[in-house]
């Protein structure tokens, strides 16, 4: 787990996990899982618009991992 704040009202953080999912082989069948959330206000102008929070940021990401390993005979 990550986590960060900064300028122009930033909040990030990250959190991942990751294990057997097959308790008797705990190498055929394994996951991970990441999630992300990043978030600023922004601190461009934008003449054009009128506004002040053009670049502002509010993203969020998750990504599952599988991974089989079948046994071989």
């Amino acid at each position: 787990a990550e986590g960060s704040a900064g300028e122009d009202d930033l909040r990030e953080g990250g959190l991942a996990v990751g294990g057997p999912l097959v308790g008797d082989d705990p190498e055929r069948l394994m996951f991970r899982l990441a999630v992300r959330r990043h978030a600023s206000d922004g601190f461009r102008k934008n003449a054009t618009l009128g506004r002040e929070d053009t670049n502002g940021r509010d993203e969020q990401a998750a990504r599952l991992r599988l991974a089989y390993n079948p046994n071989e005979a």
